[in-house]
């Protein structure tokens, strides 16, 4: 009899990873709009991590995960505490230059209510996390290429319609967001004006543009790692659609990674060509045709010299932030003042005043110790490198978002694909 259960318990719970993953991408719906802790894939990693400690197993994997898991819990709880009381020691007067996730309140350093939601959407990411990690196989792979796919398909689908019918056809995103004054629901709708046309800026379900390049950047990498390249080819068109710096970005940075760490010489004089043609041609185009002018500066130039509100924004609450943490005493520069306290416009500052110097380094060790999985097939192996690269230095600079389980779920996608021989490249073709 409890053989049985215990075989019944295994059976769903590996299927709930499968759901999870594929719903890992949809973060602009909510059961309950005004609720974010209500995004589908944080409901059901909680039911997850209640079966989970509620049916335990005796197998090396339950234990592994079971111990990771209590490891990482004590020291981001003894981290935190540290914080805490470093702010009891040192209180100080946060200046309202400061972008805090709950901005209501400048006033309380000692166990604000955001350390103790972030704190919960972190627990719960990294369980996932660990879940992928230690419980990988063959099925998975089939869960990620559906989740992403049907993210692309339902950006096309809203770009398309807009096309024809000059309106939203967003009928999934209902997430009302906190930060919005306009009562806008499940995200923004943004236009692209190209000389007298407009047109819409994919965002998918993702609550808006930059939100799906930082999403969909990282599985393009792995597009044309397992060989997928019409589909790449489709995941491209969508980022270049979304008209956004955070996707020019992360290609930018994949096409250096290509360039200079790829095994194969012919893709890195191919990218090298490429990249000084295009370069060529947008120079021309930019001094020679007036509707591409204005599109460049649109995207690129107006955002990094400051001169839009999106990009004047991000400069002064990334240098407020910055000079606060370097002014501070010497616990707060180290531990910073309270894990998820600001929230800035890049992850380097909001890291760097949230939890200091040895959370960013702890952080940054952890990304790109996944360099390091023993992914057999090289060139899939060289493009997760770029995925996880492409990922930190978009976090880094232009999206703080930790919080999207499809962040969780790229990074453990390593440990599913590192066993991954040719033969089995060739079934995930299929897939």
């Amino acid at each position: 009899m409890n053989g049985m259960i215990f075989s019944r318990v295994k059976f769903e719970y590996r299927n709930l990873i499968s759901i999870i993953i594929l719903v890992s991408t949809l973060t602009a719906f909510a059961i309950i709009p005004t609720v974010p802790a209500t995004v589908p894939s944080y409901l059901l990693i909680i039911i997850l991590i209640g079966v989970f400690f509620l049916f335990p197993l005796n197998t090396p994997k339950y234990k592994q995960t079971f111990w990771e898991f209590f490891l990482f819990v004590a020291i981001f709880i003894t981290f935190s505490f540290i914080t805490q009381v470093s702010n009891w020691l040192y209180p100080v007067t946060v200046p309202k230059s400061i972008v805090l996730i709950d901005a209501s309140d400048y006033s309380t350093l000692i166990l604000r209510g955001s350390l103790i939601t972030q704190s919960a959407y972190l627990i719960i990411n990294v369980f996932l996390y660990l879940i992928i990690k230690n419980y990988s196989d063959e099925n998975l792979v089939k869960a990620i290429n559906w989740a992403f796919r049907l993210l692309i398909l339902y950006g096309i689908y809203e770009f398309v319609f807009y096309l024809i019918f000059n309106s939203s056809g967003d009928f999934i995103s209902n997430r009302i967001y906190s930060n919005q004054q306009d009562g806008v629901i499940g995200g923004s709708f943004q236009l692209q004006p190209i000389g007298a046309m407009n047109l819409l800026r994919i965002k998918g379900y993702t609550g808006e543009p930059s939100m799906f390049s930082f999403v969909t950047l990282p599985y393009f990498s792995l597009l044309i790692g397992m060989r997928k390249k019409w589909e790449a080819i489709v995941c491209l068109g969508c980022l270049i659609l979304t008209f956004s710096t955070t996707a020019f970005l992360g290609l930018f940075v994949y096409v250096l990674y290509q360039m200079f760490f790829s095994s194969n010489k012919k893709v890195r004089y191919t990218l090298l060509l490429i990249a000084a043609s295009l370069v060529g041609v947008f120079v021309f185009l930019y001094a020679t045709n007036d509707i591409f002018n204005g599109l460049i500066n649109a995207v690129f130039i107006d955002k990094f010299s400051g001169q839009t509100v999106s990009g004047d924004e991000r400069s002064s609450f990334f240098l407020a932030t910055f000079n606060f943490w370097r002014t501070s005493d010497i616990l707060h520069i180290l531990f910073g003042y309270g894990f998820g306290f600001a929230r800035s416009t890049d992850f380097f500052s909001t890291l760097l005043f949230n939890v200091g110097l040895l959370g960013l380094i702890a952080f940054t060790l952890f990304i790109f110790s996944h360099l390091l999985i023993p992914i057999k097939d090289k060139y899939l192996k060289e493009n997760y490198h770029a995925a996880v690269i492409m990922m930190f230095f978009v976090m880094m600079i232009s999206v703080p978002e930790f919080a999207y389980c499809s962040f969780w779920v790229i990074l453990a996608s390593g440990y599913v694909f590192k066993n991954y021989n040719l033969k089995n490249i060739n079934v995930i073709h299929k897939l």
